[in-house]
């Protein structure tokens, strides 16, 4: 059921987008992504498979060169500029559920058994809460949110010397309204739309 799980979800994406009517790009993926999740656990649910239909997914959207993201479960998105890929998500796993409630470390979190163990998927439970976030360099949910509802802009044309580090972030990244200003390098989105 895993790999129709999959299908389900990308074909309800593709269905929800056009349909959605949220002005906020960002807003628009996680619906987009709560509703591929309905449409797997009601099928799952009809069939007598709950729990056992699941699948990751990731939505992006690159709209007027500006990157949205949204996803759930542990398929990544990366950031590609030259030779060298950064990490924009974070897996939902029990990992990074552990080190979010401040109990340990990464480090520690990643010697824990079940550490892989995703916390949340499509179609596992009756609702998800996708994540919109960017997670440079950070891991507060919190912040990366935010991060993800003020976007990342695309191919600006400015070097940047190290990817996004804290020249996409750090105050001298920051318009006088503390919207984010463009970063340049000519990246391209690794994976647009590819649940797992």
């Amino acid at each position: 059921m895993g790999e129709r799980a999959s299908q389900i979800t990308l074909d309800s994406i593709l269905n929800y987008l056009p349909r959605g009517t949220d002005s906020s790009v960002p807003e628009l993926l996680a619906k987009a992504l709560h509703y591929a999740n309905q449409q797997v656990f009601r099928i799952a649910q009809a069939e007598g498979r709950r729990g056992m239909a699941s699948t990751a997914a990731i939505a992006a959207v690159v709209d007027d060169r500006t990157l949205f993201v949204a996803s759930v479960g542990d398929s990544p998105i990366f950031l590609c500029r030259g030779r060298r890929l950064t990490r924009l998500t974070v897996d939902h796993t029990l990992a990074t559920q552990l080190v979010r409630s401040g109990k340990i470390d990464r480090a520690e979190a990643e010697r824990q058994p079940g550490n892989l163990a995703l916390f949340q998927a499509i179609g596992v439970q009756e609702t998800v809460e996708p994540d919109i976030g960017f997670y440079v360099g950070i891991e507060d949910p919190k912040v990366a949110a935010q991060r993800g509802r003020q976007r990342l802009v695309l191919d600006s044309g400015r070097q940047t010397g190290d990817g996004l580090g804290d020249h996409w972030w750090g105050d001298r990244g920051r318009s006088a309204d503390g919207v984010l200003e463009p970063i340049g390098g000519g990246e391209r989105v690794a994976q647009l739309l590819r649940p797992r």
